[in-house]
């Protein structure tokens, strides 16, 4: 039983983890393309 709380919880931070990069990545690209002029 705690063997399967244990998996639960490594993917909740995981899950949390892949979100939180990918929204950096997200803010990365938007700094990016506000900082590159428009052509």
């Amino acid at each position: 039983m705690m063997h399967n709380k244990a998996i639960q919880l490594l993917h909740v931070v995981l899950i949390t983890l892949e979100r939180d990069t990918a929204l950096k990545i997200h803010a990365s690209f938007e700094c990016q393309a506000y900082a590159t002029p428009h052509l």
